[in-house]
Parts: structure tokens; C-alpha cells; sequence
């Protein structure tokens, strides 16, 4: 009777430890979920922005795609809030921690309205290009898509778009992880 106990011990012993894996796989996939937690920003659609997206203080359409550059795209007003700023100010940020790849990174102002920024708001960085978006490019973001900031890849497709109130360290985290620089 022990030696027949042993045996079923051990068998259900082999068993256990060949439904763990599997236990823990179902488990990661449907409870924990860890893909939630690697972006901070939602990932979104892999699409090209659509022509017409950009002009320029002219009026006359442009590209904003530089090669090899990825964008930092913050789409908000011209009469720019306090939220607006923070924005502005927390993309510098990220420039600046990204101060040695300034050749794979820029930082775009999309602006939504016809409403001219303030100049002193512009001259607090020299980095920042000023555009105007166009009604294509206000329709092409899932809404609300006005006091966000988007990461466009450097073939102009879309990739993560942030919460009006992102965290920049974690943003960071996504770009140097995109661009595969060790940060952090």
C-alpha cells in the first residue's frame, strides 16, 4: 500500500509540475497582463498621417518628416493654458534628456486652431517647430485628439498617443525603449 501511495505521489508530482507552466502562462495572459504596464502611452494603429496634415505660417502645405527623425507631436491650441505649457515643457524635458541623439528626435507644435502663439511661449525653446495642423490631421487621431501628445515613427506613421497629463519620466522610458537607447 506505501509503495502504491509513493507512486501516485510521484505521478501527481509529474503532473503538477507539467501544468504549471501552463497554469502561469494562462494566468500572465488573463490576469496580470504585463504588456499594460510596459507603455505608458496608448499604442495606436500603425498608420501613415495623412497628406495635408501640416502647413506652414504661409499657408502652404509641408512635410514635417525629417529622415531618420522621429517626432514628438504635442496637437493643441494656439492660445496655449496652463496644461498646454506643462506640455510644451515636459517635451523639452524629454529633448533634453535625449540631448545626445537630437539627430533621431524633434519636437513638433501642431497647432489646432488659427490662433497665433504667444512669441515669448515659442522663444523658451529654439527646438520647437511651429506648424499648423490641418483639418485632415485634427480628423485622423481617435477624438479627443486636441491636448495630446503623439509619437509619429520616422516613416510619419503613428505609433503611441499620451494622456493630456503624461508622466514624463515614463515617457522617456517608451522613447529610449523605441529607439532602443539604454536610459534609465
Amino acid at each position: 500500500m506505501e509503495k502504491k501511495t509513493k507512486s501516485r505521489l510521484f505521478l501527481l508530482l509529474i503532473f503538477a509540475v507539467c501544468a504549471l507552466p501552463i497554469a502561469a502562462s494562462l494566468f500572465v495572459y488573463y490576469v496580470w497582463q504585463p504588456a499594460r504596464l510596459m507603455n505608458h502611452g496608448e499604442l495606436m494603429e500603425l498608420k501613415p498621417l495623412p497628406s495635408g496634415s501640416f502647413f506652414d505660417a504661409a499657408g502652404r502645405e509641408m512635410q514635417l518628416q525629417a529622415t531618420g527623425k522621429w517626432t514628438l507631436l504635442v496637437l493643441d491650441s494656439g492660445a496655449c493654458d496652463a496644461d498646454c505649457r506643462q506640455r510644451l515643457y515636459d517635451m523639452r524635458q524629454i529633448m533634453r534628456t535625449f540631448e545626445l541623439n537630437q539627430d533621431r528626435l524633434q519636437q513638433v507644435w501642431a497647432v489646432s486652431d488659427s490662433v497665433q502663439p504667444d512669441g515669448a511661449l515659442l522663444r523658451e525653446d529654439a527646438g520647437l517647430k511651429v506648424v499648423r495642423a490641418g483639418d485632415a490631421l485634427l480628423g485622423f487621431f481617435p477624438q479627443p485628439g486636441v491636448g495630446r501628445i503623439y509619437l509619429i515613427d520616422d516613416r510619419g506613421n503613428q505609433v503611441l498617443r499620451y494622456q493630456p497629463k503624461p508622466e514624463p519620466k515614463r515617457m522617456i522610458k517608451d522613447i529610449a525603449r523605441l529607439l532602443l537607447i539604454k536610459k534609465m
